[in-house]
């Protein structure tokens, strides 16, 4: 006799006001979905278990965490209940996925189309994808790619250049460290894709691997991804393949594998079983030697023929990678070895810059490039200048914003581009970067309020933190290249590096929080700053001067821009009568 209980539980990857939020929660969410089904199967396969059996369903949207009955914590959105709606309707030991978690995981896992459903209490049909298995693709850049082809290659031939000149050198003999340097979205994985299809016509061995912010307490995670990608293991291949391809590689660098294997096979899980004796050494001795094999492995791969080492996303790394990173920077120059880093502008390297390092900043892109990109992405369909101009305005040259929201529009069907909607992949990495501000986040909110563009004394006003702590999260701001600053606090005036961020701040707040600073924005205007309220052609429904007669702003490009002593105010009897 078989006895069946159901259970149904939620998971949350709460997207909410003062929760820390990371760019891969969808992915993550699937990923445990899989791990739940394996982990069940082998339950299942012990002697005299009770059989048992699950279903996952995930959707992606914005909830907030409030107080309930009895002091608990509840959570207040359609994401939750739309999930458990689809959980309801899935297939046993399966994961389905809703259409708007299916667009942030795109090309990182194999899907089947189960078409559109009705759902019980929801009120149009939703598009539902059974999720598989993981793709193989290493990171969101390159399974974008696959899905939909590269983004436009724009504006980047002077880095490509540097590059292509490192490699000459590389060629020669003398090895190169490059550090491609920028904010996320500015281009940096577009960058060493477009390098290594130029190197296509030379000889050459290339190693890739990305860190990741869920790994970043894994020991030579990123190391490990590597190695398995050299050895060319296969997901058929039994443990005695794979032995035999490790050593195989090992023999080929010139180590001896009886040496070499029992020190890398645990760092890939792999068993060895009676073919290697188990190490008999200290853990911190073994570590060393390890190190010393790894770094031992590189130079000898290097020797057959110029090897590349392309490592995205440093930032993340973990510290046994680094310092393996470090070992290799340091002893690299005589290697015919490019060792090839991406990272974000608050990565630090822990090793002194030497003659043969190289740090590739990536600025934004001119107005002319996002104009060209836009033409690019949008292929044979014509948008009319005024959604350009606003997508250069939103995007301020990043390249993925301006990919991301050019296809937004594509999407829509109107070709027109409205209003302060952030495309869904893009919102979890803008939201990313603020979370990870700390205090700064509301600082950052409070300019949001205020507009584009305020003076260091309304802030002051409307946001009362103590001089030191306000001066210090600005200058936090300004070094994430959020905010632009002209001057030195207290005569300072700040400005959003685009509007996306801006916009991407001002609807984190709660509608409630949002309206409460909107009113005190008026008032402190109106007991403060008395001189804002006689600029003329002042719009306080959109915080922009009011156009002239021939249709364009005071300042010609549509910036909404007042006086330094009170920045982006809307006039405060007018805003105030609104609230």
């Amino acid at each position: 006799m078989a006895t069946s209980r159901n259970i149904s539980a939620t998971v949350s990857w709460l997207t909410s006001v003062g929760r820390r939020r990371t760019t891969t929660r969808p992915e993550r969410a699937a990923r445990a979905g899989l791990a739940l089904l394996d982990a069940i199967v082998q339950l299942n396969q012990q002697p005299g278990h009770a059989q048992l059996s699950a279903r996952v369903g995930i959707d992606s949207g914005l909830v907030v965490i409030g107080q309930g009955a009895g002091n608990e914590a509840e959570v207040f959105g359609d994401a939750p209940n739309i999930a458990a709606r689809v959980q309801a309707i899935a297939a046993p030991d399966t994961i389905a996925i809703t259409d708007a978690t299916h667009r942030l995981v795109s090309g990182l896992f194999v899907v089947e189309d189960c078409g559109a459903q009705e759902l019980k209490g929801i009120d149009r049909p939703l598009r539902l994808y059974r999720v598989v298995r993981p793709s193989g693709m290493r990171g969101r850049f390159p399974a974008m790619a696959a899905m939909r082809g590269m983004t436009p290659f724009v504006g980047r031939e002077d880095e490509l250049r540097s590059l292509l000149n490192r490699w000459e050198r590389v060629r020669d003999g003398e090895g190169q460290v490059v550090t491609i340097i920028g904010e996320a979205g500015i281009g940096k994985s577009r960058l060493v894709q477009r390098f290594r299809e130029e190197l296509a016509a030379t000889p050459y061995t290339w190693l890739e691997c990305a860190t990741a912010p869920f790994f970043q307490n894994t020991p030579f995670y990123a190391v490990a991804d590597m190695l398995q990608q050299s050895f060319q293991w296969e997901v058929s291949h039994t443990v005695e393949q794979r032995l035999d391809a490790l050593e195989a590689s090992l023999g080929l660098a010139g180590l001896d594998p009886d040496e070499a294997v029992p020190l890398i096979a645990p760092l890939l899980e792999l068993a060895v079983g009676t073919r290697y004796p188990p190490l008999s050494m200290a853990p911190d001795q073994q570590r060393k030697r390890l190190l010393a094999t790894l770094v031992g492995w590189t130079f000898g791969v290097a020797k057959t023929q110029p090897l590349v080492i392309a490592t995205e996303d440093l930032h993340w790394a973990d510290p046994s990678t680094l310092e393996l990173i470090q070992l290799l920077v340091e002893q690299g120059a005589p290697a015919r070895l490019l060792l090839l880093y991406t990272s974000r502008p608050e990565f630090h390297a822990p090793w002194p810059m030497r003659a043969h390092h190289t740090q590739i900043n990536l600025n934004r892109l001119t107005t002319r490039n996002v104009r060209t990109m836009v033409a690019q992405v949008a292929a044979k369909i014509a948008l009319s200048d005024e959604t350009v101009a606003t997508v250069v305005e939103r995007t301020g040259g990043v390249p993925l914003f301006v990919e991301e929201l050019t296809r937004a529009v594509l999407e829509s069907g109107d070709a027109k581009l409205t209003g302060r909607e952030i495309p869904a992949t893009l919102h979890d990495s803008l939201m990313a970067r603020l979370d990870r501000l700390g205090p700064a986040k509301e600082v950052i909110q409070a300019g949001a309020v205020i507009g584009s563009e305020f003076s260091y004394e309304l802030l002051r006003a409307v946001h009362p933190i103590g001089e030191a702590a306000l001066q210090a999260a600005l200058r936090k701001l300004a070094d994430a290249e959020l905010l632009y600053v002209r001057g030195i606090a207290p005569d300072a005036t700040y400005q959003f590096k685009h509007a996306l961020i801006r916009d991407a701040a001002y609807e984190a707040l709660l509608k409630s929080r949002r309206k409460d600073l909107h009113l005190l924005v008026a008032r402190t205007i109106e007991e403060k700053f008395p001189a804002v309220k006689e600029i003329p052609r002042f719009s306080p429904a959109t915080g922009r001067r009011r156009a002239k007669p021939n249709g364009r702003s005071p300042n010609g490009q549509g910036q909404d821009r007042l006086p330094r002593r009170a920045m982006h105010s809307r006039r405060p009897s007018k805003a105030m009568a609104r609230l």
